[in-house]
């Protein structure tokens, strides 16, 4: 990549390190999921690669742009799920960047290639310990109280800030 660090990774330029989750239950079932996994989360991260390479190439189309920012959604969703809350944040960023048909600035592809390069190396870390949710058994029903009379509306709060800007 021009002026940058090496773009390209995949599942095979892995560590290899593999971290084993502790002996115990389903928590150790979850762990051990969420390593075998891991595998797939990197190949979403090639398609984001692979987008961002076309981009600079001056060949990314539609088909390819979708792939990509399916491919963050996905990673966005299940990297979250499988212990590793940064990584989705990452790629939930770069969902943003891909979404649209606008055309994309060729000034902010070395954030996007950043990103993708930070989504890579969470995805190589180990993940967060992941913990299965307890049941909560019913508890009593709720003794009815005192209506509430209507309060004053609430003063409309501060905008929120603007998501992630687009490539």
């Amino acid at each position: 990549m021009p002026g940058g660090g090496v773009l390209r990774t995949s599942p095979a330029g892995s560590t290899g390190a593999t971290p084993t989750p502790v002996a115990g239950g389903p928590s150790e079932e979850l762990n051990a999921l969420g390593l075998r996994l891991r595998d797939e989360l990197l190949a979403r991260v090639s398609v984001l690669e692979d987008a961002l390479i076309a981009l600079l190439e001056g060949d990314l189309d539609s088909e390819l742009r979708r792939r990509a920012e399916r491919a963050a959604h996905r990673l966005a969703g299940a990297a979250g799920t499988l212990g590793y809350p940064r990584a989705s944040l990452l790629a939930a960023d770069l969902e943003a960047r891909f979404a649209g048909t606008a055309p994309i600035q060729l000034g902010r592809v070395p954030r996007a290639a950043e990103l993708v390069e930070e989504l890579h190396a969470e995805l190589e870390r180990r993940p967060r310990p992941i913990e299965p949710t307890p049941s909560v058994p019913p508890g009593p029903e709720r003794p009815p109280g005192p209506e509430r009379p209507p309060g004053p509306e609430r003063p409309p709060g501060p905008e929120r800030p603007p998501g992630p800007e687009p490539l």
